[in-house]
C-alpha cells in the first residue's frame, strides 16, 4: 500500500514538473520548491531522474510541504533576493558597497544615492542592502559606479551638510547674509548675484530650506565663494569632509577626502561636457540677463519629508541650483516660427478606461469627444491615465501631431462646463491650428484670440511641444500645476518647470499683453521622464476625506519616477486607487512621458 502511494506521489511530482510553470523555477541549475522557495535540489540536471530529488526534499527537508504553492512571480522574486544576497556576500566587504556620509547614511554603488540605511552590523546591514536593491532602479539597468564617482559624490554632500550649519547661524546672526532684492530675494554675500528662486522674507522657508539652497549655490554656482578659504586646511578634522568607510577601520588607514572639480576645472578637463563656456546648456538661444535664467526648483526627498510635516503649502519655494545642470533658457519673447507642412504621425487609440457619466454631463460634452489618441514619436514612451466623474469641471487631454519627430501635448481644465458647439469649435481649432505651429507660445496666444475671448470662463492650460530631433522640449503654461522633469543623469532631485508669467496671464477674454507670457526651453536628455498632472489628481479624497494632495505625488515622483513610465503609471495607480473611490467626483489626468535611451551612465562628473 505504501508503495502503491508512493508511486501515486511520485506521479504526481512528474506531472507538475512538466505542466505547471511554478514548479519549473531555477535559479543557475538548482530547482526551486513551490512550498518554501528554498533551493530545492542543487544541480538539477545532474540527475537522470530528477524527480526522485525533488520527492526527497518534499518528503524530508521542506517545512512548507502540502501547504500553499507560491506563484512563478512570487518565486522569481526570491531568485532575485537569493542571486543579489550571493553577490553582495562576495563585494559587501570592499570599499566600494561601505561608503557613507557624515550621518552615516549608506550610499549605494548603483544609484549613487543616500539610503536610510545606518546600521553597522553586517547581517542587518547586508538585509537592507537587499531590500533596497529591489527598488533600486540603478540596480536594475546594471551600471554599477566607480569608487572615485561615489566619493566625490558623498564629498559634496558632506560639504552641503557642513555648509547648511554655518549658512543658518550667518542668518541667525550676520546681517550682511540677510540682504535681498525688491522682491525678497536673497543677494549672494559673495558675488552679489540676486538670487531669485531663494525668498528670505518667509520666516519658515529661511530655517528650512534656505539654507541648503544657499549652500548648493555656493558650492556648485558661485564664483568668489571658494571653500579653502571659508575652511582653511588648518581647520578641525571635521571640516575636512569625506566619504567614510562602515567597517572596523585598520590601524594606520587613511580615508582621502576627494573634492567636486568645480566648473571652471571640469571645463579644461572636459569641454565636451559644456555647450558654452558657463557650464550651461541652452536649446537655442543665449541670454546675457541673468534676470532670463531662471533656476529650476529642486525638491529632494529628504527636503520632502522635512517640509510636508510642517508646512506643504511652502513646496514651491524649494528651489536648489546647480551650475553643471542650469539647462534650460526662458525667453519672455518666443522667436516666431513659420509654418510648416510636416507630416503627421497616425496616432494609434489609447487605452480607453471605463468612465462613470452623469445625464448632466452628457448634455454638455461626451467624454468620447476629449478622449486623446495615442501618438507615435519615435523615442518617446506616452502612459496616462484620463478620467472623467464632474460635470462641474471639464478637462482636457489631447496630442497633436506636428511632424514624425515632434508632438504636442494640450492639456486644458475649465472650472465649469462649456456648450458641445464650443467643445468641437476648439477641437477643430487644435486639429487645424495645432500642427502648424512649432512654438507653444503662439499657440496659446491664437487660441486666446480665436476661442476664448468668445467666453469669460476661468481656466489652466499647459502646452508642450517635444522635438526629439533638435532634443528640446518647448512650453507654455497658464494656471497651471509645473511640469515635473526628472532624470537621474541630471542629479538625483525632480525639476519643477514652470515658464515666467504662467500665473500672471489670464485667458479670461479681453486683451492681454503679449509679453506678460513666457515660454520655457528645456534641452532634453536621455532617460528625461515628464509627468503633467491635473488639479483633481490633488484634491482626490478617499474615504474619510483625506486629499491626495501635492506631499504624496511628489514622493511618488520622487520614488518611482526614475523608471519606465508604465512603470510610474502603475505605481501611481496602486497608490492612488484608495483616493479615488465611487464617491470621488473629481476628473483626472496624469501623463508620463518617457525619452528613451540605451546609454550607459555617466562615470564622470
Amino acid at each position: 500500500m505504501a508503495s502503491k502511494n508512493t508511486e501515486n506521489f511520485r506521479l504526481k511530482v512528474i506531472k507538475n514538473l512538466e505542466s505547471k510553470a511554478n514548479w519549473q523555477v531555477f535559479c543557475n541549475r538548482n530547482w526551486i520548491c513551490p512550498y518554501c522557495a528554498e533551493v530545492g535540489v542543487e544541480k538539477y540536471d545532474r540527475y537522470p531522474d530528477p524527480a526522485i530529488r525533488v520527492m526527497r526534499h518534499l518528503l524530508k527537508e521542506c517545512p512548507a510541504s502540502g501547504g500553499e504553492e507560491l506563484s512563478t512571480k512570487e518565486l522569481k522574486h526570491r531568485i532575485f533576493q537569493i542571486k543579489t544576497h550571493q553577490m553582495l556576500k562576495a563585494e559587501i566587504d570592499k570599499p566600494l558597497w561601505n561608503l557613507r556620509d557624515r550621518q552615516k547614511r549608506w550610499y549605494c554603488p548603483y544609484c549613487a544615492q543616500p539610503t536610510e540605511i545606518t546600521t553597522l552590523k553586517k547581517r542587518a546591514f547586508l538585509k537592507e542592502v537587499v531590500k533596497h536593491l529591489q527598488q533600486c532602479f540603478g540596480y536594475k539597468k546594471g551600471g554599477i559606479k566607480s569608487e572615485d564617482y561615489l566619493r566625490k559624490i558623498i564629498a559634496y554632500e558632506n560639504k552641503v551638510q557642513i555648509l547648511v550649519g554655518v549658512v543658518k547661524k550667518n542668518l541667525q546672526t550676520n546681517p550682511k547674509w540677510k540682504v535681498s532684492g525688491r522682491r525678497g530675494e536673497w543677494i549672494c554675500v559673495f558675488c552679489q548675484t540676486s538670487l531669485g528662486h531663494i525668498d528670505v522674507t518667509n520666516p519658515l522657508a529661511l530655517s528650512v530650506n534656505v539654507p541648503t539652497q544657499i549652500a548648493h549655490h555656493l558650492l556648485s554656482a558661485c564664483s568668489k565663494f571658494q571653500w579653502e578659504k571659508f575652511f582653511p586646511q588648518s581647520s578641525p578634522s571635521p571640516k575636512s569632509p569625506s566619504a567614510s568607510s562602515a567597517g572596523p577601520k585598520k590601524s594606520g588607514s587613511k580615508i582621502t577626502t576627494i573634492s567636486i572639480p568645480s566648473v571652471q576645472e571640469t571645463l579644461k578637463r572636459k569641454p565636451e561636457l559644456f555647450e558654452t563656456n558657463q557650464g550651461i546648456e541652452f536649446a537655442e538661444t543665449q541670454v546675457d540677463d541673468e534676470d532670463d535664467l531662471e533656476a529650476v526648483p529642486l525638491i529632494s526627498e529628504r527636503q520632502l519629508q522635512n517640509v510636508f510635516t510642517q508646512a506643504a503649502d511652502t513646496l514651491e519655494n524649494f528651489l536648489s541650483e546647480d551650475a553643471l545642470e542650469a539647462v534650460f533658457v526662458e525667453e519672455e519673447e518666443a522667436t516666431v516660427s513659420s509654418a510648416t507642412s510636416a507630416e503627421s504621425t497616425s496616432p494609434q487609440d489609447g487605452v480607453r478606461e471605463e468612465f462613470a457619466t452623469t445625464s448632466e454631463f452628457k448634455a454638455t460634452i461626451s467624454h468620447l469627444d476629449v478622449l486623446p489618441l495615442m501618438p507615435e514619436v519615435e523615442s518617446l514612451e506616452f502612459q496616462y491615465v484620463y478620467e472623467t466623474k464632474s460635470s462641474e469641471d471639464v478637462d482636457f487631454l489631447d496630442f497633436i501631431p506636428i511632424s514624425s519627430r515632434q508632438v504636442g501635448i494640450l492639456a486644458i481644465q475649465l472650472q465649469r462646463a462649456i456648450a458641445k458647439q464650443l467643445v468641437h469649435q476648439m477641437k477643430e481649432f487644435i486639429q487645424v491650428e495645432g500642427p502648424k505651429l512649432t512654438s507653444p507660445k503662439e499657440f496659446v496666444l491664437l487660441f486666446h484670440k480665436n476661442i476664448w475671448t468668445k467666453l469669460s470662463i476661468p481656466l489652466s492650460l499647459s502646452y508642450l511641444i517635444l522635438d526629439v530631433e533638435k532634443e528640446v522640449l518647448r512650453l507654455c503654461q497658464v494656471n497651471h500645476h509645473p511640469l515635473a522633469l526628472l532624470n537621474p543623469l541630471r542629479n538625483r532631485y525632480f525639476h519643477l518647470l514652470q515658464p515666467k508669467g504662467s500665473e500672471g496671464f489670464s485667458l479670461e477674454g479681453g486683451q492681454q499683453d503679449e509679453r506678460e507670457l513666457g515660454e520655457l526651453r528645456v534641452r532634453l536628455k536621455k532617460e528625461d521622464l515628464i509627468i503633467l498632472h491635473s488639479k483633481g489628481i490633488l484634491q482626490a479624497k478617499d474615504d474619510r476625506g483625506v486629499s491626495f494632495g501635492k506631499q504624496r505625488l511628489y514622493e511618488l515622483m520622487q520614488r518611482y519616477g526614475r523608471h519606465e513610465a508604465e512603470y510610474f503609471r502603475d505605481k501611481f495607480m496602486e497608490k492612488f486607487s484608495k483616493f479615488h473611490s465611487k464617491r470621488s467626483r473629481e476628473n483626472i489626468f496624469i501623463l508620463a512621458i518617457k525619452y528613451h535611451s540605451q546609454f550607459p551612465y555617466e562615470e564622470e562628473i
